[in-house]
């Protein structure tokens, strides 16, 4: 098939990673795939596009929705795709839009958030509304596919969960926890107050005042040079400074591109967002045979297994996550090993990009 894949950047987040993910498994399958965005100035992933040799297509961001929109119109006039699978708000809403009025085959819509990220009831109602003219929407949460089809009579039969996949690689080596004092945790996020990197401070703090001691901790992640979320992350150093034992145990890593290795250097990665639609990051701790921390949100419960894969705690309550840290401080070798393997299991059975692909080309042909 002749496919066009949509999405605003090519930043590192985790709707980004995905539709790269899927882009280049799709292109291995022997697809003539290519890629539309509007916004340059997020490039993390282009060179793995280029290097596939998928075909990459620009519209200017300055030119605003209406410009977007005209130059979306042109390539679908142009190229003649078989289908077009769009990620995120604004990408799924051109999609609908062009696509209605081009008569495209196969509009694939995909929704990648929280519905509690929504700012604007009103708005994402109507962008909602809009998905009645594709043909299919997807979501890679189980807990929001579950959410449209009971709110949204019209999407009762359209919606489709297809969670993340991931190219498994070998299984690196599962350190050893010899003392409560080994353990390493990892955070990974973009600095901001959705992420929640002050209730795993607080967190430690607590479970300094009980031990004497806390875990390393990196936190893997872009800083914003401006803004709100710029403003939050000099929040949080100043809550570091005030704490000099926790700022030493504490390592900003910035944003990188051997996020798995470093997941693979720690013994479990903590996730305290307050709310998440299928967390990449969490997936690819578990592909890695890493346990995670997870809050009580969304689809936690089913990526950690009931603990088998790691714990949950409240969103808010920096005694809970607390309370896990110390679990995991408190673990043997052996344990520890078995929530390792049992991680690794998981993912391979769910979360391969050989599953993710199969799943889209089967829904593509059956549209």
């Amino acid at each position: 098939m002749k496919l066009l894949l949509m999405i605003d950047h090519f930043g590192s987040g985790g709707a980004q990673t995905q539709l790269v993910m899927l882009a280049c498994g799709l292109k291995g399958r022997g697809h003539d795939i290519s890629v539309f965005t509007y916004h340059r100035a997020h490039d993390f992933h282009r060179s793995q596009l280029e290097d596939a040799e998928i075909t990459l297509f620009d519209a200017e961001y300055g030119a605003g929705l209406l410009g977007r929109t005209k130059t979306l119109a042109a390539l679908l006039k142009r190229e003649a795709f078989d289908g077009v699978i769009s990620y995120l708000k604004t990408p799924n809403l051109l999609n609908t839009l062009v696509g209605t009025l081009r008569r495209q085959k196969r509009v694939v819509v995909s929704e990648r958030s929280s519905r509690f990220n929504d700012q604007n009831p009103t708005v994402e109602r109507f962008r909602r509304e809009l998905h009645r003219f594709a043909d299919c929407v997807v979501t890679n949460s189980p807990d929001h596919a579950t959410w449209l089809r009971q709110t949204f009579a019209h999407l009762k039969n359209k919606v489709t969960v297809i969670l993340n996949g991931y190219v498994v690689p070998p299984l690196p080596l599962t350190p050893s926890i010899d003392s409560p004092k080994d353990l390493r945790l990892i955070a990974v996020g973009r600095i901001t107050s959705l992420k929640q990197a002050d209730l795993l401070i607080k967190a430690l703090t607590i479970v300094n005042h009980r031990r004497g001691f806390i875990p390393a901790t990196t936190w893997v992640g872009r800083r914003d040079p401006v803004g709100p979320d710029h403003m939050h992350a000099q929040a949080l150093d100043a809550l570091l400074a005030d704490q000099p034992y926790i700022a030493s145990r504490w390592t900003w890593a910035g944003e990188r591109r051997d996020g798995a290795e470093l997941i693979a250097e720690h013994h479990v990665l903590v996730h305290p967002a307050l709310h998440e639609g299928f967390a990449n990051v969490l997936c690819e701790a578990l592909i890695l045979g890493r346990p995670i921390l997870a809050g009580t949100v969304c689809d936690h419960k089913l990526l950690t297994g009931a603990g088998s894969r790691g714990g949950l705690f409240d969103v808010r309550s920096p005694k809970e996550l607390a309370d896990q840290i110390e679990r995991f401080m408190d673990l043997s070798t052996h344990d520890y090993t078995v929530l390792c393997k049992n991680a690794r299991t998981f993912a391979i059975e769910n979360l391969s990009i050989e599953r993710l692909v199969t799943e889209y080309e089967t829904l593509l042909v059956d549209l």
